[in-house]
């Protein structure tokens, strides 16, 4: 369960009108308390998504404007004779208010994409009055587990390549093989949208937890140019697929291209000017949807593979870091390892 004696609120000011709304927002903590319990697995102070007792959330009040303003806020794990807990700052909030924040600017007639700004204040329950309604976002109960196998990761860092510079807190390998195979697909679908699911373990070694990626299993028809739509029988096909191939390893992320540019660039004048190196790397709020509701845990990643005529093939790895999805480096395993 958790604990939480606040309302958590955001107060929205304009250049032009000063203070003009004060919200409740119906947060989303699940991917922060993820995160916390993952700190603590990877600490060796949790042995299980699921501790015994209430996991309490607290605000972290601003030194600066002082009570009722937030800096962000701390996750306290119920975890005995070691307490525990997690700071996030208020950047956690952004992705809950991007529906609300989008549709401001939208009808903001200036331009000025500073019309607007925030701030978050936390006041005790039953004492806030809104001026606005309510968020939609709901919290949604986790369950899946995990296995963790143990590895000599040295040995895998010297066979591996790097890409984007790989965090020292939980490396990701991605075998040689599974990287080739969603490019190769990628190719194949041309400028349709194509993914699938990565399969994989969560190793040990002494202290460091890391995360091997081993296979990939595809979707069985490519979407359209520019969305690929997870639907019911998709799920049910890819654990067919699975158990078909006899494959090994827990549902640890997914993978997916964004090769719309392949069909697009060649309309613009700037890619016949070669001009242009605009590409398609990039992590949008329907990916992100996709992530929150099929793999939340704070191990799982998302593949994106991007190609343009102007920029080329171009991949990268998100990651959940501090309840938020960001861009992160991996290692590229050599086959053989």
């Amino acid at each position: 369960m958790i604990e939480n004696h606040y309302d958590y609120c955001v107060e929205i000011h304009s250049k032009e009108d000063g203070l003009i709304a004060k919200c409740r927002m119906n947060i989303d903590w699940a991917p922060a308390v993820e995160d916390a319990l993952w700190r603590g697995i990877c600490l060796g102070v949790l042995d299980a998504f699921h501790p015994d007792g209430d996991i309490a959330i607290e605000p972290s009040f601003d030194p600066e404007l002082q009570a009722p303003y937030i800096a962000g806020f701390s996750i306290r794990l119920p975890i005995a004779n070691h307490p525990f807990s997690v700071e996030f700052n208020s950047q956690y909030f952004w992705m809950q208010l991007y529906p609300l924040t989008s549709l401001l600017h939208q009808q903001n007639q200036s331009g000025d994409k500073n019309a607007y700004y925030y701030q978050f204040f936390a006041m005790k329950k039953s004492s806030f009055v809104e001026t606005e309604t309510k968020s939609s976002i709901k919290i949604k109960a986790l369950e899946p587990a995990f296995s963790m196998i143990s590895i000599d990761l040295q040995s895998y860092r010297e066979k591996s390549e790097s890409v984007d510079n790989p965090q020292k807190e939980f490396p990701v390998f991605i075998r040689r093989t599974v990287l080739d195979e969603c490019i190769e697909q990628s190719k194949e679908a041309g400028s349709l949208e194509i993914g699938g699911v990565l399969l994989g373990s969560v190793g040990k070694d002494k202290d460091e937890t890391f995360l091997e990626i081993t296979h990939q299993i595809p979707v069985q028809s490519p979407g359209t140019l520019n969305k690929l739509e997870f639907k019911p029988e998709t799920w049910e096909y890819m654990r067919w697929k699975v158990q078909q191939r006899g494959v090994q390893g827990d549902w640890i992320g997914w993978w997916h291209t964004h090769s719309y540019l392949k069909d697009v660039c060649h309309k613009c004048e700037k890619y016949k000017t070669n001009s242009c190196h605009a590409g398609s790397l990039f992590f949008s709020t329907d990916d992100y949807a996709v992530q929150r509701t099929v793999f939340p845990r704070a191990y799982s990643v998302a593949l994106v593979i991007g190609e343009s005529p102007c920029a080329g093939l171009q991949y990268g790895l998100w990651g959940w870091r501090k309840g938020l999805m960001e861009r992160r480096g991996f290692y590229v395993l050599d086959s053989n390892a």
